[in-house]
């Protein structure tokens, strides 16, 4: 997740369950926010493609979190 590795803010919290809340501005300078629950970024950070770990997260949020775009309509 390189680009919310190196730009976006991060929360980490435990209610309802463990997650991560990702927030900060898009490349398009609106604010935008993607919960991810713990679990499934493990999987990713431990070598899974993006698309199989964040199984609970939107396309559109996946986008965010590898390059920053969030206002792309997805088909």
């Amino acid at each position: 997740m390189k680009y919310a590795d190196r730009f976006l803010q991060y929360d980490e919290e435990y209610t309802p369950k463990h997650h991560y809340h990702y927030h900060g501005e898009c490349l398009e300078g609106k604010h935008h926010e993607v919960i991810v629950p713990s679990e499934e970024l493990h999987k990713y950070r431990e070598g899974a493609l993006i698309q199989d770990a964040l199984v609970s997260v939107s396309d559109t949020d996946k986008e965010f979190l590898l390059s920053g775009g969030c206002c792309i309509e997805w088909e």
